[in-house]
């Protein structure tokens, strides 16, 4: 049976759930450092991220057998009203529903609200070279890949690449 995707804004309700997806070594290992040196994921932090106008926030729930489940989290950060882009990053928190998809759809719904509610033009992200997963997640919503910023993810002594991506919205 295939699940409904829905995004909810993001709310405080929603701390505990979002910082244990954010303190799992899995997935904060592809955060920025900001996010991933972090010991804990604070619920201040959390609030006033929330709270920060050039930012949206929003839960991936699903919706299976009339449950709604949350299983992700998904942000357009950074937005430029002037110059009308803004940067996607998600994570899918729950381990048991990676691999379906869901994410490709909760990345397509984030970007329609870009370009319907919020009048963006363009949006951008960065993966770390070997997530294969994600890199997939956005070829899927048609993100063009960019460039290569040399060696600038640094993890358990290693210098990585990240991959740079964008998608202009009429595409």
């Amino acid at each position: 049976m295939e699940s409904k995707v829905i995004l909810k804004e993001s709310t405080e309700e929603d701390y505990p759930l979002i910082k244990g997806w954010f303190e799992d070594p899995e997935n904060n290992i592809l955060f920025t450092s900001e996010l991933r040196n972090l010991k804990e994921y604070n619920k201040i932090f959390f609030l006033m991220a929330l709270k920060k106008k050039g930012n949206k926030y929003y839960t991936i729930l699903i919706k299976e057998n009339g449950k709604l489940q949350p299983v992700g989290f998904i942000a357009l950060i950074d937005i430029d009203f002037g110059d009308k882009f803004g940067q996607i990053w998600y994570v899918m928190g729950n381990k048991n529903y990676r691999r379906r998809g869901l994410m490709s759809k909760a990345l397509s719904f984030l970007l329609s609200k870009c370009k319907v509610e919020l009048g963006l033009h363009s949006v951008h992200t960065w993966v770390v070279e070997d997530n294969i997963a994600s890199i997939r997640v956005l070829e899927k919503n048609g993100f063009s890949k960019i460039g290569i910023q040399r060696e600038s993810y640094y993890y358990n002594n290693k210098f990585k690449n990240r991959v740079l991506f964008d998608k202009v919205l009429r595409e």
